[in-house]
């Protein structure tokens, strides 16, 4: 199981669009482990291993933040099976991964905070959406310095599809609203449920992902 979840989670920042929009406005596949160098294949084993430690292998969803020069940072909603709740989890490194060196000192802060079930349903729609719409460039570059969001959804099996520094409004919304999981993941409440505001902002790029 932890083989094929490296495989989902090695993903390489492609993605650029020569024409219409400069860049795609949908998340794009990545590349597996046998298309990357031992440099890379060491590099995200290192991020997995340090940062996904207690994760679990079927998280409801799961939003990876991969900056280039600053702490890479995961956020899962996951199911306890002992209490039978769902919880928002977010780990962050405390300071950046070096492939290059040892990382044993690297820390990982945690929050976690308990989230109804119907906010994770009405996420975790959204999520499957937009990765069930993933296309490949029609052209391609690399994308270096940026951000990489990954987005991840349960279903039979984890689905992904990921976007580097997204310009388009539908993919901005997307990451925005994954940052906004963070936001309430550190936040001081015992139980998280989505607000008006929020559960409008979702259904509404659900609705614009529904003409796709």
């Amino acid at each position: 199981m932890k083989f094929r979840f490296l495989l989902l989670f090695i993903l390489i920042p492609i993605l650029v669009k020569a024409q219409g929009y400069s860049y795609y406005d949908h998340l794009t596949p990545g590349n597996d482990i046998y298309s990357i160098s031992d440099r890379q294949f060491d590099y995200y084993s290192n991020i997995r291993t340090i940062l996904f430690n207690g994760l679990s292998d079927r998280p409801e969803i799961r939003f990876i933040v991969m900056p280039s020069f600053t702490p890479k940072n995961v956020l899962d909603i996951q199911k306890d099976n002992k209490d039978g709740n769902f919880y928002l989890i977010y780990p962050i490194c405390e300071k950046m991964i070096d492939s290059n060196k040892n990382n044993e000192e690297v820390k990982v802060k945690e929050y976690k905070t308990e989230i109804d079930s119907a906010s994770v349903q009405l996420i975790k729609s959204l999520f499957l959406k937009a990765i069930k719409q993933t296309k490949y460039p029609e052209n391609e570059i690399d994308g270096r310095d940026g951000i990489n969001y990954h987005f991840f959804a349960w279903d039979y099996g984890l689905k992904t599809g990921m976007i580097w520094s997204p310009q388009t409004p539908k993919m901005r919304q997307l990451v925005e609203i994954g940052k906004t999981l963070i936001n309430l993941a550190k936040s001081d409440s015992s139980k998280i449920t989505f607000d008006k505001n929020f559960v409008e902002t979702i259904n509404k790029l659900n609705n614009q992902l529904e003409l796709e």
